[in-house]
């Protein structure tokens, strides 16, 4: 670790692979604390368009926060799930 410049602190993170630039950005299960996996979502997003579901039961049922429901359903996050 040490003191340097904006352009040589990057210069290193690609020597040292901690860079991100080249990779393709991981979402969805490709992150590793992800709770939800795109099948998951994909029967979310199904069983909420049925009518005979909450958030708060789809919430429990999957074992996440109210919160990762709506965005699953709503497409704030898992948007590249059809």
């Amino acid at each position: 670790l040490r003191w340097d410049t904006k352009s040589n602190n990057q210069k290193d993170r690609i020597i040292h692979g901690t860079s991100r630039l080249g990779k393709k950005h991981r979402n969805g299960c490709g992150r590793g604390r992800a709770k939800l996996t795109e099948q998951k979502v994909i029967q979310i997003r199904s069983m909420w368009a049925s009518g005979n579901y909450t958030q708060k039961q789809l919430a429990e049922q999957f074992a996440v926060a109210i919160g990762t429901i709506a965005g699953a359903i709503h497409g704030k996050s898992w948007s590249y799930v059809a």
